[in-house]
């Protein structure tokens, strides 16, 4: 039987997939030059016409390879979500901005490069950021936090607070040395920045100690 006029392809899907997770690798490894549509094709190995037939639009290939990125760093989410068996609430927040920064040397800050700077005053790619890389990370440490909360081992009455609390001055100061180029006008030590922060992020929300109640004496 005959394909229908604008009906897409079998292999449609599976095309625009791979397609997508080459343009995914070339942004991560800024082997696109630009995001036009012109320097989108040439990283995805493709024409124009093609680009524009799989994905719409250059905000279509974008948002198409923010999504990839996110699907392939689904299983680091998981394990974000999860404190380490039997870790306290300080070694768990030390491992998980540890985690974090290891993320965005090998790749995922690259990823926040790319959202920020195709997302902001973008009604399509901001939504596109938002719901791909930011939400999920900001999602998963909030899942681990709530952890230590409902065991009593931290205080945390807003956790959406605490999330942003704990991540964003760690990527706040990872663009400041990498990408902005910070390290050659106030260098920082990333490691060591990130230690100091757990300490003062379990300051902030420690539990209040507890206050044992002396049982009265009985009058001689």
């Amino acid at each position: 039987m005959s394909r229908r006029p604008g009906t897409p392809n079998a292999d449609h899907a599976a095309t625009r997939r791979a397609l997508a997770g080459r343009l995914a690798e070339a942004l991560v490894a800024e082997q696109a030059a630009g995001l036009s549509e012109r320097a989108l094709a040439r990283a995805a190995g493709v024409s124009v016409p093609t680009l524009r037939h799989y994905f719409g639009d250059r905000d279509g290939a974008v948002w198409a390879a923010l999504s990839r990125i996110r699907e392939d760093g689904e299983p680091y989410l998981v394990q974000a979500a999860v404190p380490p068996p039997g870790a306290d609430a300080g070694t768990s927040v030390r491992a998980l901005l540890r985690f974090v920064l290891a993320g965005l040397e090998a790749g995922v800050g690259r990823a926040h490069v790319l959202g920020l700077g195709a997302g902001l005053d973008s009604a399509v790619l901001g939504p596109g950021y938002l719901s791909q890389l930011l939400e999920p990370t900001l999602d998963a440490t909030e899942r681990r936090l709530a952890v230590h909360a409902a065991c009593g081992d931290l205080a945390i009455p807003d956790l959406r607070a605490a999330a942003i609390g704990l991540v964003a001055p760690l990527v706040v100061a990872w663009l400041h040395q990498r990408p902005l180029g910070g390290a050659a006008v106030r260098r920082l030590d990333l490691e060591g920045f990130t230690e100091a922060h757990a300490d003062a992020f379990m300051r902030a929300y420690a539990p209040a100690p507890r206050v044992r109640r002396r049982s009265a004496r009985r009058a001689s």
